[in-house]
């Protein structure tokens, strides 16, 4: 709040990196618990992020059992894994990984993938070693 700038008699915050309209579902769900379903659901990646860093515990919860019960698809489950990374929520991980390793070939051909080899060349690595693993067994 201290890098706020003052504008009138209000303060404005800003918050980079996320859709403007994630900010006002967020804000709304802060300010008054009401919010649409598909609000929830369009931006639900988005409000994982913001609900880690503020600590609202109870939208997290929100937005992890969202994701877990049927979010997750094979074009989104590299870059949900990698907020479940960032935002420690070790159950959505272990679904993510989980749905990786069984959709292998077809996760790996997606942009989610790619990008992750780009930037986190050592997590790609990982879940190779989880499959080779996996397959071992």
């Amino acid at each position: 709040m201290q890098k706020s700038k003052k504008q009138g008699r209000f303060r404005i915050l800003t918050i980079r990196g996320v859709p403007h309209d994630a900010i006002r579902v967020f804000v709304g769900f802060l300010y008054s618990s009401l919010y649409e379903a598909e609000d929830v659901e369009e931006f639900v990646q988005d409000l994982l992020v913001l609900s880690h860093m503020y600590v609202v515990p109870q939208l997290k919860r929100l937005c992890e059992d969202r994701l877990e019960r049927g979010m997750i698809n094979v074009d989104n489950a590299v870059d949900v894994f990698q907020l479940t990374l960032l935002c420690d929520a070790s159950q959505l991980g272990f679904i993510c990984q989980s749905m990786i390793m069984r959709n292998f070939k077809e996760v790996s051909a997606t942009e989610g993938w790619t990008a992750m080899k780009k930037s986190h060349p050592i997590l790609e690595n990982l879940l190779v070693e989880y499959l080779i693993e996996d397959d071992n067994l």
